[in-house]
Parts: C-alpha cells; structure tokens; sequence
C-alpha cells in the first residue's frame, strides 16, 4: 500500500511521507527508479543501505545524471568505508601479533609501556568491524603480557626486599668491623699488662661475629689482635730470662739473640724498655764481631789476589811468572791470620813443579816442527801474501809455546829466527807491491775526500733531497772501503776528514727526515682533527688529498714512518669506514623516502581518479590536488605530467563549467528566444503573416525590446535594426578580437578605439581578476543575440566565422 502511494498519489508531499515509512531497499529502489518525481527519487536513493540494490539502481539511472551522482557518491562512500574496516582489521591484525610477540618475549625495561602503547592503539580501532576471533587473541594476549607484568613486579619487590635485608647486614658488619679495626689499634697502642682486657674484648667482637656469620670477613683483624696477644704471653715467659743476660757482665750474645728470635716481638708494637735494652746491647756486640772480621778480610785480600794470579798463570801454562808469585808468598803464608790459606798454597806449588817438568818435555818437539816448517818456507817460498801470512802464524805459535826451562832453549830460538829471516827475505817484492796499492788506495781516496767537501760546500747540497743524499753517502762509503788496504798514519788522519764529511751527510739526510717526519706529524693530526668533522663527506675528501700530499714527500726514519703511516691510515679507514655508514644510511634514506613518495603518488592517483569520477568539483580539490602533486620528487611526477595536466584542465574547465552555468542557461534560453524571435521578424519585414502572440519566460530587458518591436509591427523592427547596427558591428569587431582575427580596413578605427578604452579600463582595474576568455565569448554572443534583428548578412556572417573560430580556440 505505501509503495502504491509513494508511486502513484498525485501529491507529492503524500508520496514524500509514504516513502519515508518505506524500510524495505527493494521498495525503495521501485521508487527511485519509477516514473515520480525527480526529488522523491534522489531521496528513495538516499534512504537505500543495501549496496547490490544500489548498484542495480545505478545501472536503471543512466538517463537521470543527478540521481547517478547521488547513486554513485552513496557507492563510493561504501567502498570507503569497507576500505576503512579494511584497514582497521589490517592494523588491528597487525597490533594483536605484535601484542602476541610481546607475550612471548620476556620482560625488558620498556615492556610495560610498549604494551599500553599497544592497548591504546588498539582501542582507538573501532571495535564493530574487528573479528570477535581478534578480539579474543587480543584479550588473551593482553592476559599473558599481565602475568609478565606481575610476575616482572613480584620479582623486583622480592629483589627489593633482599636488597634491603643486604643492606642491613652490611650495616651490621660495617660497624663490627669497625670495632675490630678499633679494637686492633688499641691493641697496637697498648701494653702487655692490658692483654686480660683486650682478650675479653676480642671473645665478646668474635661471638657477635659468628652471630652474623661473617666470620671469615673479620677473620684478618681477629688473627691480627691474636697474635698481639701471642707476643703478649710469650714476652710474659721471656721476660725474665732477658733480665738476666743484661745483669751478666759479659753479654752472651748467641743467647740474647736466640731469646729475641723466640720472642718475634712485631715492629708494629710499641717496645718495652727491656726489649728495647736487649736490642741495644745485641747491636753493640754485632759491630764489635763485624769490624774485627772486616779488618781480617782486608788484610787476607791481597794475599788471596795473588794466589788466584797464581792460579792464572798456571792454567796458562805460564810457569816463569808463576814462580816470581811463589817466591814473594812464600815468607809471609807464615803469618798466623794466612794459616788458613797455606793448604792452598802448597796445592799450588805443586802445580808449579809439575808445569816445568811437562814443559821441559813437550815444548820441544814441537819447536823442532815449527823450525823445520819455517826452513821449507826458505827454501820453497809461497805466493807473496801467503808466505807472509804463514811466516806470521808460525811465530804466533812459536810464542804460544811459552818459556822452555831446558838448557837447549836459546839453540832452538837462534835456529828458528835464522830460518824466519830467510823466509821472509822472498816477501820484499809482494810488500813492495802493497807498497804502491796503498799508496794509490790513498791517493784515491784523498780524491773521493775532496770531492765529497766540494759538494758539501757547494749550493746544491743545501738543496738536494734526502733520497739523493743517501744514495751519495752509500755511494761514498762503498768506494771507500774499495780503496783499501792504506798506509795507517796518513790513512788516520784522512779518515778523520771523510768521517766528518759523512757525518755532515748523515746530519743533513737526519733533518731532511726530520722534516718529512714533522709534514707527515702534521698531516697525520690534520687527519686525527678530520675525525671530529660532521660533514663525513667533505672529511674524506679532505682525507684523500691528504693522501696525495703523502705521496709527494720523502722517507724519514723507518721505525717513525712506520708509526705515523700506521696512525694515518687507522685515522683514513675510520673516515671511510664512517662515510661508506652515511652513505649507506643516506641510500636506505632515499629509498625509504622513494617509497613514501610512490605510496604518496599512489594516494594522489587514486585521489585524482575519485576527484574526476565525481559529478561536481570545488576549487579547493583542485588547488589540494596540485599541491599533492607538486610535493612528490620530479621522477614520479615526469612520467605523470602529462596525463596529469589533461585531468587538471579538464577539471578545471568542468569548475568554470559549474561556476558559470547560470551564465550558459540563460544562453541557451536566449539563442531559443531570439531563434523564435528572428524567424517572428523575418515574416514580418517579408510581409507574411506571423504570429506575434510569442510569450517568452525569464526574458532580459533587450530581448524584451525585441518582443515588443515584433507586436508593435514593422515599422518598430526597422526604426530598432537601425538603432542596434552600430552595436552589432561592434560586437564582430570584439569577436574577432577574441578569436585573433583581422577586422575589414572600415572598421580598423573603430576597433582601435575599442582596444585603447578596454586598455584604460583593465589599467584602472589592475586589481581585479580577468574573466576567462570563453566567457568573454559566451558574453558576446549572449549580446548578439540580445541586440537583434540582424538584417546585414555581411555582419552576421562575420560575427558567426569569429565566433566558430573562437569556439575552437577556447
């Protein structure tokens, strides 16, 4: 019955109210797409909730652009609110597996605010389009991450409790052991008659102590105050046995001292006198035994010297100087302080005796054999350095022979100096020779002298580098040891010369170092103050020309140069080591913002797409969409800009389209006015006859002219054509301006006038805005068909080829 009603009462409020009780969507949907009207129908559509019914009324609304608009926008706010549930069971999806890896993960210091950050977002979600499947594991979860949070809580109050239990203790053995830190200075500072009261004190600390259980903590000042009470009872016993040995007339030292070492009286303590006395008495017998046995020792040092050169000699098999030592010991060894030393001495003696008889035995051999070797030498010479060298070890060995004792000692030594000397006649010729070798090695070497101090003085050597100079002083010093063997005393003194000309070498090649090592010092700080530098990349930079600058410069010392590149180059792997970081950091950066930007550029197409497929657009839409568009990085808006700015046109002429509507019916009502106006006027002028009954609706004033010129009759039409003529070819005149187009040579005048005064006119309103130019066109052609008949098809030609030119420009 109510949808009967709503469909064919012929009142509208009546139909209006039956449709409002209407609850069913089909209904509602016969309503919207029934032959009612228009009004009833957007607001039938605008009740329906169902969203396959809409779309069904979609499809039956092709016709009706109005009620698809509503249709379409009811849609779309469908879908966005399906796309909104979407999201928010997506993210509360997203927060109940983060609040069930929470669960799972145990506690850390941020737990508990990360879980009510949790909970806050997910009571922000509204909570109607969440699975009651959700929200059950997010209860759940919320359940287990408390446990935690309690189980977290009761844990540090247990911990808080023992904490403090500990710190009572420790307060409690704090001030034990401060009585036992007291109680042992007092006992330090005290005397043997107070060990009964330093012993009671010690049994009263040490039971609180095992009270406590802190025992072995007190057990060093316990063990302390102790043994003070130890050394207390033994000096008790001791004491009176030290009284006696002091009354004694004769100090028995051995026994004082081994009292005083049973008695171990610590150096902490204070003495008592008796301790005191006794350690005096010991000192002065010690000195007394010290000085006698010094001046005994000083007096058997030389003796003891001597035997020990004895000893020497006839380990050496030096028997004549053995024998000279002999005979001076042998009158004083009967002192009675030497009476010790005499075994010794015998032993010696002995010795002595045994040498000179094993000398005189096999020395002889043996000089006979060096004799006989020297005589071949004589008569069969060697080679000049090898017969020198030979002759030279056979008296070396001679004289290795030591003294012979036999009679037949000096015949051996004649025969042998004889056949030395003929030996070393056949050497004259070979030392000749080496004679003149050292002569020349000399003289060679005077010249490399020479020219090493003219370069030295000279001005390239205060100028040449360090590489250079080294190199000369390798150089020089190879050629000198070449130039060798030279005569020694002109040698000497030249060797002095080149010495101290090396010596200048080897200063200047030090402060060339020296220089190098201080640039490369300052390279590497520069390179240390490059660490502190923000801008990582310039740092490096700098860091590689420093580089470079390395390069260019010399050694200096190796062990230097080494510490310092070693210094240089931790500092250069540290910068490069911090820029490939901020690069890298910078790269993820991009792309991060690379994909913020697309999910960005992302949002705007699909912005761009919803603001297109609306019916209706406002300025402000457009002005956000050209700011979203702006916003995004020039490489997502190239391959966009195009297409972008067709939408933007496009939505920018339907804007002017809307802004101007009233503008473009009210043309359209004019052309259809002035058609049927014209068509009246025509018949009129041809004397036909012609209905001039015309009633137009909502008509301007000039059409209004026109209309009572056409019932007035003809003379009105003609006395108006000639009154409106010089307007309509002003009129041509602004079209043709408008569309770019020349105006025939009779009106260039006319159209200059009408250019200087809308010049002026745009001057005095500089502040204005301009109004688009197809209205401008709209406007003129409303004017044409205002300012009618147009009888000079001349004119109406002109004005029609500007304004379909114009059409096409705009």
């Amino acid at each position: 019955m109510l949808l009967h009603i709503a469909l064919r009462a012929n009142a509208l409020p009546l139909q209006q109210a039956a449709m409002a009780r209407l609850e069913d969507d089909y209904a509602l949907l016969k309503v919207a797409s029934g032959q009612v009207d228009q009004s009833l129908r957007i607001q039938a559509a605008e009740r329906i909730s169902d969203r396959e019914v809409l779309e069904q009324l979609l499809k039956l609304c092709q016709n009706h652009k109005r009620l698809q608009r509503t249709v379409r926008d009811k849609l779309n706010s469908y879908k966005q609110q399906e796309k909104d549930a979407d999201q928010q069971r997506q993210q509360g999806e997203h927060l109940c597996e983060s609040l069930e890896a929470l669960a799972r993960t145990g506690w850390f210091p941020h737990y508990k605010a990360k879980l009510e950050g949790i909970s806050q977002q997910w009571y922000a979600l509204n909570q109607t389009v969440l699975q009651p499947v959700l929200l059950q594991r997010f209860e759940h979860a919320v359940e287990q991450c408390q446990q935690v949070v309690k189980a977290e809580l009761q844990r540090q109050e247990q911990e808080e409790s023992a904490r403090h239990l500990q710190q009572q203790q420790a307060e409690q053995r704090s001030v034990l052991i401060s009585e036992y830190t007291l109680l042992l200075e007092q006992a330090r500072s005290a005397h043997p008659e107070q060990a009964s009261h330093v012993s009671q004190a010690l049994s009263r600390i040490a039971q609180r102590a095992s009270e406590l259980g802190i025992s072995d903590q007190t057990r060093k000042p316990h063990n302390e105050i102790s043994d003070i009470l130890s050394v207390w009872q033994r000096y008790a016993e001791l004491s009176p046995q030290l009284e006696l040995v002091l009354q004694s007339d004769e100090t028995d030292s051995e026994r004082l001292s081994g009292l005083l070492k049973q008695l171990e009286w610590p150096d902490a303590l204070p003495s008592p006198n008796i301790l005191s006395e006794s350690y005096t008495r010991l000192g002065v017998v010690k000195k007394a035994a010290r000085e006698a046995k010094v001046a005994e020792r000083e007096s058997r040092q030389p003796i003891e010297n001597k035997l020990d050169q004895m000893a020497r000699h006839l380990k050496a098999g030096r028997s004549k100087a053995a024998s000279r030592i002999a005979s001076q010991l042998e009158e004083r060894m009967q002192e009675a302080h030497l009476l010790s030393l005499q075994p010794r001495f015998a032993q010696l003696q002995e010795q002595l005796h045994e040498l000179v008889d094993w000398q005189g035995f096999a020395i002889r051999p043996k000089k006979e054999q060096l004799i006989a070797a020297m005589q071949a030498l004589a008569s069969a010479p060697l080679a000049g350095a090898e017969q020198l060298a030979r002759i030279r070890k056979y008296n070396q060995e001679w004289r290795g022979l030591g003294t012979d004792p036999t009679s037949t000692a000096q015949d051996l030594w004649q025969a042998f100096r004889e056949a030395s000397d003929q030996a070393f006649a056949h050497c004259q010729s070979y030392l000749e020779e080496q004679a003149a070798l050292r002569a020349d090695n000399l003289q060679k070497r005077q010249l490399l002298t020479t020219q090493l101090e003219e370069f030295i003085q000279s001005a390239a050597f205060s100028t040449a580098e360090g590489n250079f100079l080294e190199q000369l002083r390798h150089t020089a010093r190879q050629q000198w040891q070449a130039y060798s063997p030279v005569e020694r005393q002109e040698g000497e003194a030249l060797q002095a010369r080149f010495d101290f000309h090396m010596k200048q070498l080897s200063d200047a090649i030090v402060c060339y170092r020296k220089q190098q090592e201080d640039a490369k010092e300052a390279i590497v700080n520069e390179a240390v103050d490059l660490l502190s530098w923000t801008d990582i990349i310039a740092a490096t930079r700098r860091a590689k020309t420093l580089q470079q600058d390395w390069k260019t410069l010399g050694q200096g010392r190796r062990r230097q140069d080494q510490v310092l590149w070693q210094r240089f180059r931790e500092c250069c792997d540290e910068l490069f080591q911090r820029r490939d970081s901020v690069l890298q950091a910078q790269k993820v950066e991009r792309l991060e913002r690379f994909e913020a930007a697309n999910q960005e550029a992302e949002r705007f197409d699909q912005a761009l797409s919803e603001v297109i497929t609306q019916s209706r657009v406002n300025e402000e839409q457009i002005k956000t969409l050209i700011q979203q568009f702006q916003s995004l990085p020039r490489v997502l808006q190239e391959p966009r800009q195009e297409h972008v700015d067709e939408q933007l046109e496009t939505l920018e002429q339907r804007l002017l389209e809307q802004q101007y509507q009233p503008l473009m019916t009210l043309l359209q009502q004019t052309r259809s006015a002035a058609a049927v106006l014209a068509e009246a006027e025509q018949a009129i002028l041809s004397d036909k006859a012609a209905a001039t009954d015309i009633e137009l609706s909502d008509t301007s004033e000039p059409l209004a002219t026109r209309l009572a010129a056409v019932r007035q009759g003809k003379g009105a039409i003609l006395q108006r054509i000639d009154e409106v003529s010089e307007a309509q070819r002003m009129l041509c005149i602004r079209m043709e301006l408008l569309a770019g187009l020349d105006s025939p040579e009779q009106d260039q005048s006319l159209r200059m006038q009408y250019q200087l005064g809308k010049l002026q006119a745009s001057m005095a309103q500089a502040d204005k805005g301009t109004v688009p130019l197809f209205v401008q066109m709209h406007e003129i052609e409303l004017e044409w068909y205002e300012n009618g008949p147009v009888v000079n098809t001349v004119l109406q030609n002109r004005f029609h080829s500007a304004l379909e030119k114009a059409k096409a420009r705009y």
